[in-house]
């Protein structure tokens, strides 16, 4: 029973199709692979319900450390940490624009220029993450799926590498003195540049033949 038990839990659909495709007590059925994926998920769903409620017990459990692992229980972690939370993308966009403000402050040094440096620090911000936004929307037109790492990693990634740029340009115009058409024609290409290449070499990564990659990739 223990074995079988074990067997069941580490199965994959279409193993428990195969399995379930010889017995004669599924004939009546309509014995498919989604089928044999309804079952295995129940089953492996109510098993790992009752190892926790057991391990509840502190009659049972003072000796001993309970750890379940199905494959129903890892897609559902993968499911719920792939649902995008507008509170912590909020909170993160805050941080954000607080560190912001915060070297604006620093950088200027009458009370006049910090309101010019948070403005265009802002701006640059705000045309950031509407620019990853747009990003992740055609993404979705194409129907490409999104996973863990492009809901909880790429979209702070790619902000805080297009915010890059507006600091280095702000920056270098503190230093060099020049006006906003000076420091573009002085550092704009190799900024760009820099864009172009993390771009190409980003989306070189559709090429491995692994979904997840590829679509975090591609978006």
């Amino acid at each position: 029973a223990g074995g079988l038990m074990s067997t069941v839990q580490l199965m994959s659909s279409s193993e428990l199709f195969e399995f379930g495709r010889e017995t004669w007590r599924l004939n009546h059925v309509e014995w498919s692979e989604s089928k044999a994926q309804e079952v295995l998920t129940a089953w492996q769903t109510r098993f790992a319900n009752e190892v926790s409620h057991l391990s509840m017990d502190e009659d049972r459990s003072s000796q001993f450390n309970f750890y379940t692992f199905t494959a129903a229980g890892l897609d559902s972690v993968v499911e719920s940490a792939s649902q995008f939370s507008w509170a912590w993308g909020g909170a993160r966009v805050c941080g954000v624009v607080g560190i912001t403000a915060i070297v604006g402050f620093l950088l200027s040094v009458d009370i006049q220029d910090w309101k010019v440096l948070l403005g265009l620090l802002l701006g640059g911000i705000f045309i950031a993450l509407l620019g990853t936004t747009a990003g992740c929307g055609i993404a979705g037109f194409l129907k490409i799926p999104f996973n863990v790492a492009s809901v909880q990693v790429w979209p702070y990634l790619t902000l805080s590498l297009v915010s890059q740029v507006f600091f280095i340009l702000l920056y270098s115009q503190l230093k060099s003195g020049h006006d906003a058409k000076g420091t573009l024609k002085r550092h704009g290409f190799s900024l760009v540049l820099g864009i172009v290449s993390v771009a190409v070499f980003t989306g070189s990564g559709a090429l491995f033949p692994i979904p997840a990659v590829r679509s975090m990739a591609l978006q």
